[in-house]
């Protein structure tokens, strides 16, 4: 059974829930999540002075992405991104909230 769309993307389920990771040496860190867990690069995208603006790494359907860390962070924080196929009734164009 060939699970493959027209335009040749696996027909797979999505992930619905992408951590954000920053790392102190995140070329470093891609190298090492690749090699001993298996992910595998989808994008990288370095800055001129080597650290990592952005990257995408996915391991089966699931994907993390990541980049480097301030040089002199300001405070611990974590990004959490959900998509889904359906959004929030919060964001519905006749939502009272929006």
């Amino acid at each position: 059974m060939n699970n493959d769309t027209k335009d040749g993307h696996r027909n797979a389920k999505r992930s619905t829930v992408i951590p954000c990771l920053g790392y102190r040496d995140a070329a470093a860190a891609i190298d090492w999540l690749c090699a001993n867990f298996g992910f595998e690069q989808r994008l990288v995208v370095p800055n001129d002075d080597g650290t990592i603006v952005h990257a995408q790494l996915s391991f089966g359907n699931g994907m993390v992405m990541l980049g480097s860390a301030p040089r002199k962070p300001v405070a611990q924080s974590s990004t959490l991104e959900l998509a889904t196929s359906v959004p929030h009734p919060s964001l519905a164009e006749d939502s009272p909230r929006r």
